[in-house]
């Protein structure tokens, strides 16, 4: 029976994935346009080829795109950089601040209760390795039910897990390109504002008119940006709204806001502000650190902060660094006036154009 019960849970992660809404979202043409964008402009020859592969040519250099990823990082890096326990070990022998955390077996789910007691605050649950977009991921589990859930969710990824403190604040991306710094992203869950009128229910719903059906994408171009989402509500909003003692029917005080998920994904109704101008050189150098210590060129680096502007050592940690960053994080911002032209700079430094 102890066999069986991983196999359940890969099948049903597996079967999950393949139902989820994620499927409907072409995000490889998306990311394509913002460098066909860009390309344009910069006067670099473009060509989408197989399997929609964006190849890109300038003079006798080439370079090609896959979901992501760029020809300046090989599947080498992409491995070195999805396994989350180097990264945090590499992290720490360079004194960058990493959250708390434990390295599990998949399904050991009392060491992660034991964990969860001794530090006494709440958690998150991961895969160890090779996965990414917030795949496998658990914030908060409270009850034996939610932990034992979450780290065999999470284990059917591979052999282990991580358990790790969740770190309060809010969650940024970097991105930096052969050591330069391009920008950073603010990345905010979805969220509504009370007005003493409207219940939560009511609100969630005037929220979405103009947002666009998940499904819905657009290739880039400035006059249709940003793209927002509808905000779904599921099992996991109630869990959220109720952990802030409200429900859906509930009517706030007027200017009270409500959090309504964990997870600052833009597929589920979060938003992505610019703040490269705010951001403290404090918190770009522990960045820089971080993708030095792995050896990456083109990396975006997950930082948890409480200050951006005066931080201070024990408010921020980072918590990933990704080979293939989404640019979406940065040219969908609400601030589109503050809206940095990343893929072009990364393109400058591809093809030495500056």
């Amino acid at each position: 029976m102890a066999n069986i019960i991983p196999l359940l849970f890969k099948l049903y992660t597996i079967l999950n994935r393949k139902l989820t809404f994620h499927k409907y979202i072409d995000l490889n043409t998306l990311e394509n346009s913002y460098y066909l964008y860009e390309a344009h402009k910069l006067g670099v020859s473009s060509n989408i080829i197989m399997d929609n592969v964006l190849q890109l040519t300038n003079r006798n250099e080439v370079y090609n795109i896959w979901r992501s990823g760029t020809d300046l990082d090989g599947l080498g890096s992409l491995h070195v950089s999805g396994d989350k326990v180097y990264c945090y070990s590499m992290f720490e022998k360079s004194n960058i601040p990493t959250p708390n955390h434990m390295v599990l077996k998949s399904g050991d789910y009392k060491n992660a209760i034991v964990f969860k007691k001794r530090i006494k605050s709440p958690v998150v649950i991961k895969p160890a390795r090779d996965t990414g977009d917030s795949k496998g991921v658990f914030v908060r589990p409270e009850t034996l039910s939610e932990i034992y859930w979450a780290v065999n969710c999470a284990g059917a990824y591979g052999k282990e897990i991580i358990v790790e403190e969740y770190f309060r604040g809010t969650n940024y991306r970097l991105l930096f390109c052969k050591g330069q710094f391009l920008g950073a992203s603010a990345r905010v869950p979805a969220s509504i504002v009370c007005d003493g009128a409207h219940s939560i229910n009511e609100l969630i719903i005037l929220s979405n008119r103009g947002r666009r059906r998940i499904g819905d994408i657009l290739s880039y171009e400035t006059v249709s940006r940003p793209i927002l989402y509808e905000i779904k509500i599921t099992r996991q909003v109630k869990k959220v709204i109720g952990r802030q003692g409200l429900r859906l029917i509930s009517v706030g005080a007027k200017g009270d806001l409500v959090q309504l998920h964990e997870t600052c994904h833009w597929l589920y109704g979060g938003q992505y502000f610019d703040v490269t101008d705010e951001i403290s050189p404090v918190l770009v150098d522990a960045c820089r650190k971080s993708v030095e210590a792995i050896g990456i060129k083109l990396a975006g680096v997950d930082l948890i902060a409480q200050d951006i502007k005066d931080p201070k050592r024990g408010t921020y940690v980072i918590n990933e660094i990704n080979t293939t960053p989404a640019l979406l994080i940065h040219y969908e911002v609400q601030n589109q006036e503050k809206r940095r032209d990343v893929a072009r700079m990364i393109l400058e430094s591809m093809f030495h154009l500056k």
